[in-house]
């Protein structure tokens, strides 16, 4: 049933495309609520260019490890809730699939603050990494349906 979900989620076109990784235009600024969740259930959609899926995989396996290191308050919630997947289809862009359930109402979820929180010295390159990487992100805030 989650694999059913996840895949519908997907695959829905009316999603909430953010520019999670890349700056925000001019005279814009990112929300601050664009990576925290209110639902049951989040989703983190990342289209990666092909040629730096490699570099994608580190960098999202390096958060993922901090993540469940840190003492921090919360953070070890969030991380007993994380999943993350590949999507196996041949498109222009590989599509990975960062699934957060349960969510942790009200934490954030932004790659590049935790970059910045757990690993301050290495920021700097896994931010650039994860931005030449990334295509775009959509973001998905789920409730279960009775």
């Amino acid at each position: 049933m989650r694999t059913a979900v996840v895949a519908l989620a997907v695959s829905v076109s009316v999603v909430v495309a953010v520019g999670a990784v890349a700056e925000a235009p001019p005279g814009q600024t990112r929300d601050a609520s664009d990576y925290q969740f209110g639902a049951d259930m989040g989703l983190l959609v990342f289209h990666v260019h092909r040629e730096r899926a490699a570099d994608f995989e580190a960098v999202m396996t390096r958060l993922g490890q901090a993540l469940q290191a840190s003492a921090a308050p919360g953070r070890r919630e969030q991380a007993a809730g994380w999943r993350f997947f590949r999507g196996r289809e041949e498109m222009d862009a590989i599509v990975y699939v960062l699934v957060l359930e349960p969510v942790v109402r009200g934490a954030d979820y932004d790659p590049v603050k935790m970059f910045t929180e757990f690993m301050p010295a290495e920021a700097p390159d896994l931010y650039e990494r994860l931005k030449g990487a990334v295509v775009r992100v959509e973001r998905l805030d789920l409730e279960r349906l009775p």
